[in-house]
């Protein structure tokens, strides 16, 4: 995804103008403290689209691990008919789902509204991002084409 999209997709994630000035400003306190890092991408600019990415992955990737995980233990359950167990894990996924979120919120430095809107963002990054999703918006492109000639 080049950065003109990347921008759009931030513009259009929700973030008010208050939470991406408090992103900035953590983001200007760790490039002070570690500009070698940050010196890769070619302005400031690039490099904070890249760090909203990289706090969004620290929310979302935990997240996407735990709803794999217990949405196979849970489909396990379902085929091995123990379904009075489904809530039970349903709860437990919850929980820790709910714990994980929180955590990881707190640990970038963003309130948990913040932190869901930036989940979403990843998402949708990762979404837009998909070589499957664009192999199938590729082929749909090349058959409504073929049919219009």
């Amino acid at each position: 995804m080049n950065l003109t999209d990347l921008r759009k997709l931030i513009l259009n994630s929700g973030f008010t103008f208050k939470e991406l000035i408090k992103i900035k400003r953590n983001f200007i306190t760790l490039y002070k403290d570690e500009p070698d890092i940050y010196d890769k991408y070619q302005s400031k600019t690039d490099c904070f689209c890249q760090y909203l990415l990289l706090i969004g992955e620290e929310i979302a990737i935990p997240l996407i691990y735990l709803t794999a995980i217990y949405l196979f233990m849970i489909t396990g359950m379902f085929f091995s008919e123990m379904e009075y167990g489904i809530p039970l894990m349903l709860s437990i996924y919850l929980f820790f789902a709910i714990s994980a979120f929180i955590y990881y919120s707190l640990s970038v430095s963003c309130n948990l509204i913040t932190g869901s809107k930036l989940l979403i963002f990843y998402i949708r990054f990762k979404i837009k991002t998909s070589l499957i999703l664009k192999f199938i918006n590729k082929t749909l492109t090349k058959i409504t084409n073929y049919k219009t000639k």
